[in-house]
């Protein structure tokens, strides 16, 4: 696999807004990597797998950096997830999530978002939203967040299983790998995926399915 990219017109925003749930996105750092998450529980970030350096075995979360300043920030004491990535190939893009758990409970202060399992049904419908850390768009470097909107997603025919790959209509660049692809339910917000990596077709492509969910829930069950 390869480094996400932009997919035609651009439609990325920088955005500063430290409401609910906007404030929930994170900047992750593990050993020299650096990708972005979200706030999924009251200690808990969902991100990729690849994002973390699991031979260091520590990360420390940014919530809503912004240039200088972050509204919060700490360790984590717990890194989890199916598989333990450190490239992405095209027999794992689909189980590219991690949960990390925070030293501090965030999610209390600022709120999380929920997790779902995709449904191929919502193929090619422009339903999806993502935040993260891109290096790029005048981000001084990946410090600002960014939001893209009315995206599709189309899950790959061959990969109905409980780790799923889709691919994702959203401008992408490195940075964001981890970045929660999320939709409204109700006016609450859920998280159907995390942003991945490129395939050789060269589309951008998400990681998801039932092990996402169950992934947080192990997470949010170990460390309430």
């Amino acid at each position: 696999m390869k480094p996400i990219s932009i997919r035609g017109k651009d439609d990325r925003l920088i955005y500063r807004d430290t409401s609910y749930p906007w404030v929930c996105v994170c900047r992750i750092m593990s050993g020299a990597r650096v990708g972005s998450g979200v706030l999924i529980g009251p200690r808990h970030v969902l991100t990729a797998s690849h994002v973390v350096d699991w031979n260091a075995g520590s990360a420390v979360v940014e919530l809503h950096r912004f240039d200088a300043s972050f509204v919060g920030g700490c360790c984590v004491s717990r890194l989890s997830a199916f598989t333990k990535l450190d490239n992405v190939e095209s027999d794992t893009v689909d189980e590219d999530y991690a949960v990390l758990t925070l030293t501090d409970r965030l999610g209390d202060r600022f709120g999380w978002m929920g997790s779902r399992t995709y449904d191929s049904a919502w193929d090619e419908e422009p339903w999806w939203r993502t935040i993260g850390y891109p290096q790029d768009l005048g981000t001084t470097n990946g410090m600002r967040p960014t939001y893209e909107r009315d995206f599709d997603l189309d899950e790959d025919a061959l990969d109905y299983g409980s780790a799923r790959a889709m691919t994702c209509g959203a401008d992408l660049m490195p940075g964001h790998s981890g970045g929660p692809i999320f939709g409204f339910w109700d006016n609450s917000p859920y998280v159907v995926a995390v942003v991945s990596s490129q395939g050789d077709d060269d589309n951008n492509y998400c990681s998801g399915g039932s092990w996402l969910p169950k992934l947080v829930n192990e997470a949010l069950a170990i460390d309430p």
